[in-house]
C-alpha cells in the first residue's frame, strides 16, 4: 500500500534534479547520485524500495542504510531523494569539518594538482605549504595566497620531511589508492615524518602515470 502511496504522489512532483551544492560531496558519491536521479527521471524506479534495490546493486552502504529507515515512511520518492541528498550533504560537511579540525595546529602540505574547492577550503588554516612539483604550474587563483609555495619536486620533497599532514588526489582501484608519479617522489615513506596524516581527495579517473605508494592505511582519511 505504502508503494502506490509513493507512486501516486511522485506523479505529480517534478523529476529530482542534483542541486548545484552536491558539487562539496566526494565525486563517488555525486555519481551515483546522479545515477540515481536519471533512473528516476526514465521511470525505472518509482518507489523507494527501487531505490533501495539500486544502491544494493551499486553497494553502496550508506544509501543503503538511509534508505532502509525510509522504505516504511511511505513518502514520495521524489522527496526521499531530496532527503538522502541533503543527508549525504551533511554527512560531507561533519567529515570535512573534523579534517580541517585534525590539520588545525600541524603544518599542511597542500600537494598539487588540486581541485580549486579544495585548496580553498585548506587554504585558511595558520600553516600552509603548496608543494608544486616539476609537472604542475600554480593555478592562477594561488596569486592571491601570500602564504609558502615550494615550486620543484626537489624543493617540495624538502618540505615534505618537515610537513605533519598532506592532502592531495588519488585514484582508489578496488582497496589500492594510485598516485600520480610526481607526487609519489614527494610522499616518499622515508623522507616524511612517522605520525604524519593524509587527506586524499579521490578523483574519478585513472592517469597512466599513476602508481601505488605504501602510505599507512591507518593515517589516511578520504575528503
Amino acid at each position: 500500500m505504502g508503494s502506490k502511496q509513493e507512486a501516486s504522489g511522485s506523479e505529480n512532483r517534478p523529476n529530482p534534479r542534483l542541486k548545484p551544492f552536491l558539487v562539496s560531496l566526494p565525486h563517488h558519491e555525486r555519481r551515483f547520485l546522479q545515477a540515481l536521479a536519471l533512473i528516476i527521471e526514465s521511470g525505472k524506479a518509482k518507489t523507494v524500495d527501487d531505490l533501495l534495490k539500486y544502491a544494493r546493486q551499486a553497494k553502496e552502504n550508506a544509501a543503503i542504510d538511509f534508505l532502509s529507515g525510509m522504505a516504511n515512511e511511505g513518502l514520495p520518492l521524489d522527496l526521499a531523494f531530496d532527503a538522502m541528498c541533503v543527508h549525504f550533504r551533511i554527512v560531507a560537511h561533519k567529515r570535512n569539518s573534523g579534517l580541517l579540525t585534525l590539520c588545525t595546529g600541524r603544518s599542511v602540505g597542500l600537494l598539487l594538482p588540486l581541485p580549486p574547492h579544495i585548496l580553498d577550503t585548506f587554504l585558511p588554516l595558520d600553516q600552509v605549504c603548496v608543494l608544486a612539483p616539476d609537472q604542475h604550474h600554480l593555478p592562477p587563483h594561488l596569486g592571491r595566497f601570500t602564504g609558502k609555495i615550494c615550486e620543484g619536486t626537489r624543493p617540495a620533497r624538502h618540505e615534505a620531511g618537515r610537513l605533519e599532514a598532506f592532502v592531495f588526489e588519488a585514484f582508489l582501484n578496488k582497496d589500492q589508492f594510485l598516485f600520480p608519479a610526481a607526487s609519489a617522489d614527494i610522499l616518499d615513506p622515508r623522507i616524511l615524518q612517522g605520525e604524519a596524516i593524509f587527506i586524499v581527495h579521490l578523483r574519478p579517473h585513472r592517469d597512466p602515470d599513476d602508481i601505488p605508494v605504501p602510505l599507512p592505511r591507518e593515517a589516511l582519511h578520504i575528503l
